[in-house]
Parts: structure tokens; C-alpha cells; sequence
């Protein structure tokens, strides 16, 4: 009689949770490198190293930069975005929101996490803010353009509606200040810790967040009355 060896379900499930782990720590280390060093200076060779893993593995779980890329950029837009379009509900729960409420509805989520200190999030909003470096490289953005594109249009809508005096490609402009003013206003950690004192100095969110919330204002309700 043939005794042919079978896994244990307790066996199966620990290596499927192995590899999900090393899963993880690869697309962790790969969202830290691509934020650090961008994606065409950052190698596979290195986000393994980060990652604690043998380069074969990256291989194996992605096939190739780009895929990796891709599937970094995948992994947190639908929660990022899904954020996005609670907020912009909550500042609508009592009617259509003013212009001050659907900035702020952007700025929320961001400053939210940043003000958590999760280091991931910190890179993947960084890995957003640089995504017009891969201007060349527009499939390597596609995950996020798919997911973030019922999202942006909510945005645009209500934009649209808390400045009814204002030309549409006035409110398509405005919306993409927005976004860019965003990205790089809540990343440069190092210039936001200078004007509040020094480099030691925490960073005071909620204070940005209103300067933030107040500069975009301004300038949209200016570019309105054009």
C-alpha cells in the first residue's frame, strides 16, 4: 500500500498566511522605496533588501516593476478614496455643502492619517503626490485613475454647486489646484516643521488644516469671480 502525504489544514492555513506575509513586506517595503526614490530610480534589488526577502520572491508575487508598481498603487485607493467620498457625504448630511465644507471634505482623510503617524500612509500619500513625475508612464497609474474617477467627479459636483456663478473649466481647474495644493502642502513635513519653529517641532494638523482649507478657498472663490 502507497502512503501518499497529505498538508493539514492547519498546515495549508500556515502557509497561506507565510505567504501573505511575505506578500505584505514586499509591497511594504516596495510603497516605501517608490515614495523615497520614485519609481525609476527604485529597484526590485533594493525593495527586497528593505523587504528581507530573497529577489526571486518579488518575482514570483509580481513578475515585474511595473506589475509591482501597479499593485502597490491598487492596494490603498479604494480605502483612500472611499474616505474621501464619506466625508464629502458628512459635510452634506444637512444640504449641499459650501465651499468651505468640500475643501475641507478633501483635506480630512489626508490630515487624518497623516496626523496617526502610520508610516504606510505616509508613503502612499507621498507615492500620490508624485504621481505627476510618471506623466509618460500613464498605465503605470491606472489602478488609482479607475478607482479615483467616480470620486474626483463627486468632487467636481460639488465644487460646481458651491460656486454656481463659476465657468466649468473654472471648477475643473480648481479641483486640480486642489488636489496638486494638497498633496504637496500635507508632504513637505520638513518645510511645514521650519515656519512652526524647527525641525523638532510636531506638526500642528489641525492648524494646517485650517490654513489649508482657508488659502484653497481663497483662491477658488477669486477664480470664480473671473
Amino acid at each position: 500500500m502507497t502512503l501518499h502525504a497529505t498538508a493539514s489544514d492547519g498546515e495549508r492555513e500556515a502557509t497561506s498566511a507565510s505567504a501573505r506575509t511575505t506578500r505584505e513586506r514586499i509591497l511594504d517595503a516596495a510603497e516605501d522605496v517608490f515614495a523615497r526614490e520614485g519609481y525609476f530610480a527604485a529597484t526590485i534589488r533594493g525593495i527586497t533588501r528593505a523587504a528581507g526577502v530573497e529577489l526571486s520572491l518579488s518575482r514570483y508575487y509580481f513578475g515585474s516593476k511595473d506589475e509591482l508598481f501597479r499593485q502597490v498603487v491598487a492596494r490603498r485607493a479604494d480605502a483612500i478614496c472611499t474616505m474621501l467620498e464619506a466625508s464629502l457625504a458628512q459635510a452634506g448630511e444637512q444640504g449641499p455643502p459650501d465651499l468651505d465644507a468640500v475643501v475641507e471634505a478633501m483635506v480630512i482623510p489626508a490630515t487624518d492619517k497623516l496626523a496617526c503617524g502610520d508610516p504606510g500612509w505616509r508613503n502612499y500619500l507621498q507615492l500620490l503626490a508624485g504621481f505627476g513625475l510618471l506623466a509618460r508612464r500613464h498605465d503605470l497609474l491606472v489602478p488609482w485613475r479607475e478607482r479615483y474617477a467616480p470620486t474626483a467627479a463627486a468632487y467636481r459636483r460639488a465644487l460646481a454647486a458651491a460656486m454656481p456663478e463659476a465657468k466649468e473649466n473654472v471648477v475643473a481647474w480648481g479641483l486640480h489646484f486642489l488636489q496638486s495644493l494638497l498633496g504637496h502642502a500635507l508632504l513637505d513635513v520638513s518645510v511645514t516643521r521650519h515656519v512652526t519653529g524647527g525641525a523638532d517641532v510636531p506638526v500642528a494638523w489641525p492648524e494646517l488644516r485650517e490654513q489649508l482649507v482657508r488659502h484653497v478657498v481663497g483662491g477658488l472663490r477669486a477664480q470664480a469671480l473671473t
